[in-house]
C-alpha cells in the first residue's frame, strides 16, 4: 500500500475520534497471498498477494439504534502487475444501522445474501484469484463457476443488505445490488436470499442468488444452493449441493476440517455436472496450516481432473501466508 493510501487513511481515522470521542474506533486489516508452481501456473500467476486496511467508526443513536462506518482500503496484485498493483486502492465505505428489527447495511462493499450463508462448507465455489480459497486450479472454466454474489462474481459493490435479528437460532439476509452499467434500468441487477440456523447438532443454510442478463441471452443466472456441517469430535464435516443456473455449471461440494499434530488439516472433493460440456470436472484439495497468533501459513496440493487421460490431470502446488490485526 503507498503512503498516499496510508495518509488517507490516518487522516480519516483522525477526524473521526476527534469529532466523537465518547464513541469507539477501531482499525483492522491485513495482508494474504500466495507462491504458486503447477501444471498451468505461468509467470502470470506465479504469485498473488491482497492487502487491506479497515477503519470502523461505531456508536450508540439517542434512540439505541447502533450505527457504524466502515472506510476500506485494499489490493489484490500477482507478479504480472507488480506488487499490490493489480486492482483496487480505492477507498470504499459501507454503513450498517442496527435495531431489534434487525441489522441495513448499504454502501460500496456489500455483499450477495447468498455470500454471507453459503460459507457454511468453509471455502468458495466462484473461481477467481489463485490466492483464495477457490475451486482446485484447472477446474470451472468461463461456465463452470457457482455464483454467489460474492466478490469474485463481480457484485461485492454498491447495494443493500437486511439482516433479520436470530428468531430461534435462524437468520435470514435480503439483498439487491443495482448495476450501473446495465444497458436498461434494473436489466443486470443482482438479487439474492438466505436462511441459516440449526438443526440439533447441524448448521444448516440455503439461499439463491439471481442476476439479469442486461439483453443479452445466457448471461443471466438464478443460482441456489443448500449446505450443511456437523461437528463430530475435533472434525467437522461439511457438505454442499449448489446449482449453477442458466449455462453454469452445477457441484457437489465435501470438506473436512480436523487437526493434525498441532495444525489445521482440510480436506475438500468437488464434483460439478457442467451443462454442455464433453466432460464433467471433478477434484481434490487438500492442505494444512499452522497459526502462530496473528500469523499463519499453509501449505495445499490441487488435484483436477478436467478431461479425460493424463493431459486432463492438473496438479498445482501452493504456499500460503497470512497476516491480520
Amino acid at each position: 500500500m503507498n503512503k498516499s493510501k496510508l495518509i488517507a487513511t490516518s487522516a480519516i481515522a483522525t477526524v473521526m475520534s476527534a469529532t466523537a470521542a465518547q464513541a469507539e474506533l477501531s482499525i483492522s486489516g491485513g495482508m494474504a497471498g500466495w507462491f504458486l508452481t503447477g501444471d498451468q501456473i505461468t509467470s502470470v500467476n506465479r504469485q498473488w498477494n491482497t492487502e487491506s486496511v479497515n477503519v470502523t467508526y461505531s456508536d450508540t443513536l439517542d434512540n439505541g439504534m447502533g450505527v457504524s462506518v466502515t472506510a476500506n482500503v485494499g489490493e489484490t496484485g500477482n507478479t504480472a502487475s507488480g506488487w499490490g498493483g493489480a486492482s483496487g486502492g480505492d477507498v470504499n465505505y459501507t454503513m450498517t444501522i442496527s435495531s431489534d428489527m434487525g441489522s441495513l447495511s448499504f454502501g460500496d462493499q456489500i455483499a450477495s445474501a447468498a455470500d454471507r450463508g453459503d460459507n457454511i462448507i468453509s471455502m468458495s465455489l466462484q473461481e477467481c484469484c489463485t490466492w483464495a480459497a477457490t475451486l482446485p486450479d484447472g477446474m470451472g472454466g468461463a461456465n463452470g463457476q457457482y455464483h454467489d454474489g460474492d466478490n469474485a462474481s463481480g457484485n461485492h459493490n454498491e447495494g443493500i443488505e437486511y439482516a433479520s435479528p436470530s428468531l430461534n437460532g435462524w437468520t435470514v439476509r435480503l439483498s439487491h445490488m443495482p448495476t450501473a452499467a446495465a444497458a436498461s434500468e434494473g436489466a443486470d441487477d443482482t438479487n439474492g436470499a438466505s436462511v441459516s440456523g440449526s438443526i440439533g447438532p447441524v448448521s444448516v443454510s440455503a439461499g439463491m442468488n439471481s442476476q439479469g442478463d442486461n439483453g443479452t441471452a445466457g448471461t443471466g443466472y438464478d443460482s441456489t444452493y443448500g449446505a450443511a456441517s456437523m461437528g463430530l469430535g475435533a472434525m467437522t464435516i461439511s457438505a454442499g449441493v449448489f446449482e449453477g443456473g442458466g449455462s453454469r455449471a452445477d457441484a457437489t461440494v465435501l470438506v473436512v476440517d480436523m487437526p493434525i499434530m498441532g495444525m489445521s488439516g482440510k480436506a475438500t472433493y468437488v464434483d460439478m455436472d457442467d451443462t454442455g460440456a464433453n466432460y464433467d470436472d471433478s477434484g481434490y484439495r487438500l492442505g494444512l496450516s499452522k497459526s502462530m497468533g496473528a500469523a499463519s501459513f499453509s501449505v495445499e496440493y490441487d488435484n483436477a481432473d478436467t478431461a479425460s487421460g493424463d493431459a486432463g490431470e492438473i496438479e498445482t502446488w501452493r504456499v500460503g501466508y497470512a497476516l491480520y490485526f
